[in-house]
């Protein structure tokens, strides 16, 4: 199979989607392909959050094609941008897109944080899950983000670390992640299915 690398950033740019039918369709078959828990009852729920404006989709082209897509939401009072799901369309992987992606965003928000779920809390001792989650969480430290050693969650029985490109501030984390959960759901039950991990 032929990479497709990425070779010129000059035509690169990261474009707001738009809320209408085909890139809605469109967003919801890419999330549903890359996040397979992402089914038609929370779709419904994150695509109203989207159209709210709760959320943000973007995607990153490079020239008219789109190469991959990122769903973010904006944490003003604490000047930081988190990265709900990011993703690089399949026949662009492994050609140096993720990281164009990371300086875009980077470039564009500054200060990011974001989910990964903890290569440490696999279920099963499942090697293969652990190495794919280690492997994101490596991608993410190549592109200028650390973990943060204090801050860990579990979220309707996934265990997750966050990380972000600066040193995150003291704050309720648990309260600025619920409440982003909430908007996303559109319901106010993450205080039943996201809590501190020990």
């Amino acid at each position: 199979m032929m990479r497709n690398l990425c070779k010129s950033r000059e035509h690169i740019t990261l474009q707001k989607i738009p809320l209408d039918q085909e890139n809605l369709m469109n967003l919801r078959r890419y999330l549903k392909h890359d996040f397979s828990y992402i089914t038609g009852p929370l779709y419904f729920m994150f695509s109203r959050a989207l159209k709210k404006g709760q959320f943000h989709g973007l995607y990153l082209k490079d020239g008219e094609k789109e190469i991959g897509y990122a769903i973010v939401k904006d944490i003003s009072n604490l000047g930081l941008t988190l990265i709900k799901f990011l993703a690089i369309l399949p026949p662009y992987r492994s050609g140096g897109y993720g990281s164009v992606f990371m300086d875009q965003l980077k470039l564009q928000f500054g200060n990011l944080i974001l989910e990964v779920e903890d290569p440490d809390k696999v279920q099963d001792n499942n090697q293969e899950e652990k190495v794919t989650r280690s492997r994101r969480i490596t991608f993410y430290e190549r592109n200028g983000l650390q973990l943060d050693p204090d801050i860990k969650f579990i979220h309707a029985g996934y265990p997750l670390r966050v990380m972000s490109n600066i040193m995150l501030p003291k704050a309720d984390w648990l309260h600025i992640f619920r409440n982003s959960h909430n908007q996303l759901y559109g319901l106010p039950i993450s205080r039943f299915i996201l809590k501190l991990a020990d």
